[in-house]
């Protein structure tokens, strides 16, 4: 991908970090769709090649993913919480990296369908001291505003 393509990326839109079939950097936009397709291009956009590594993995240990391309299958989450929790962390942490320039979302237990919706949004707005208590309320709150739809 070229900085031209990087420079299009419009910071008013949020950029999703969400379950995907077959996809390995699970970042989305309102305005692209899928952002990138391999992990070099977040290292390219500014991430830490760490964070990059970190964001990948997430990705492919993702309930909602089929057989994985080039980066193999690794273990999944052992727990929703342990899923939740580090998709927060990554939220936060690439926030932090690219100096808060874009909004990064995570919605917990929702795989990416498209534009936001009225289901609740875990962001690199809450307090760090979140608890694995408190994702398991808002999983719940979540399921149940899915289900009555």
């Amino acid at each position: 991908m070229s900085q031209e393509y990087f420079d299009e990326i419009d910071p008013s839109y949020p950029i999703h970090l969400s379950d995907g079939d077959d996809v390995d950097v699970p970042l989305w936009s309102n305005q692209h769709g899928l952002l990138f397709v391999e992990p070099e291009e977040l290292v390219a956009f500014g991430f830490s090649a760490e964070l990059a590594a970190d964001i990948a993995e997430w990705g492919e240990r993702s309930p909602n993913t089929s057989v994985r391309g080039q980066l193999g299958r690794r273990r999944p989450w052992a727990t929703q919480a342990e899923r939740d929790l580090r998709g927060i962390d990554l939220v936060r942490r690439m926030s932090q990296e690219l100096d808060y320039k874009y909004t990064f979302v995570y919605r917990p237990d929702h795989p990416w369908t498209g534009p936001p919706s009225d289901v609740p949004e875990i962001s690199d707005a809450l307090d760090p001291e979140v608890t694995a208590d408190e994702i398991a309320r808002i999983n719940r709150s979540t399921r149940a505003t899915i289900e009555d739809r």
